[in-house]
C-alpha cells in the first residue's frame, strides 16, 4: 500500500489527461472527472482533488470563444469544426448524453448542430494536435450540460466573437467538414452576419 512506502520511494504517478484518438475518445472522456495529482494520497482530506466551482455563464463562454481564437491563429490548418465536435462528443459522454447538452432547448435548429456534431466520430489523423483544445473545451460544454444550458445558444454566443476576432466566417469556418454548420451557428453572434461565403 502507498502508505507505507516512505515518501522518498514512492514511484511518481502520472494521471495527466490525453486524448489518444477517437476510438478511445469516451475512455479519455471518463478521465475528466479524475483531477488527482501525482502526491495525493488516499484518506487524506488534504490531498482530495479541489472542486472547482463552475464558472459563471459569461466567463465560460468568453473561455469557450479564447480557445475557439487559440486554435485556429495557432494552427489554421486544425479542423476547428473537428475540435469542436470531439470536445462535444466528450462532454456528452461524460454527461452520459447528448441530450444534457441542449436541455436548455432541445427543439431549436441550433441544438440539431450540437446533437450532430456530439454524436459524431471524430477523425483521428490530428488527434495528438486537437487534444489541448478539447482538454479546455470539453470541461466548459460538461458544465454548460450540468447547468441545463440551451447549449446552441451557448456555442452561438462563443463563436461570435471568435469569427469577429478572426476577421469573418470564412476565416472562422476554414476549410472545415462542418462549415457550413460552424457558418451558421457562428453568424448570430457576430458581426459578419451579412458576409457572403457561398
Amino acid at each position: 500500500m502507498a502508505e507505507d512506502i516512505p515518501e522518498r520511494e514512492r514511484p511518481e504517478i502520472d494521471d495527466t489527461i490525453r486524448c489518444p484518438g477517437a476510438a478511445n475518445l469516451a475512455a479519455w472522456a471518463t478521465l475528466l472527472s479524475d483531477q488527482r495529482t501525482p502526491t495525493q494520497e488516499r484518506g487524506s482530506p488534504m490531498n482530495q482533488p479541489i472542486k472547482q466551482p463552475p464558472l459563471p455563464p459569461e466567463e465560460r463562454i468568453a473561455n469557450i470563444s479564447a480557445t475557439m481564437i487559440e486554435a485556429r491563429r495557432t494552427s489554421p490548418d486544425l479542423d476547428l469544426g473537428e475540435i469542436i465536435a470531439a470536445s462535444l462528443h466528450a462532454a456528452a459522454d461524460h454527461l452520459g448524453s447528448v441530450e444534457a447538452l441542449v436541455a436548455g432547448r432541445p427543439g431549436s435548429w441550433e441544438a440539431d448542430i450540437v446533437r450532430r456534431m456530439a454524436s459524431e466520430p471524430v477523425d483521428s489523423r490530428q488527434a495528438k494536435q486537437y487534444a489541448p483544445y478539447i482538454q479546455r473545451l470539453s470541461p466548459l460544454f460538461v458544465e454548460m450540460g450540468k447547468a441545463g444550458e440551451d447549449g446552441g445558444d451557448v456555442l452561438s454566443q462563443a463563436m461570435g466573437p471568435a469569427v469577429d476576432a478572426l476577421g469573418g466566417l470564412a476565416a472562422f469556418a476554414g476549410e472545415s467538414a462542418w462549415f457550413h454548420d460552424l457558418v451558421n451557428i457562428g453568424r448570430q453572434y457576430s458581426n459578419h452576419w451579412e458576409d457572403d461565403i457561398w
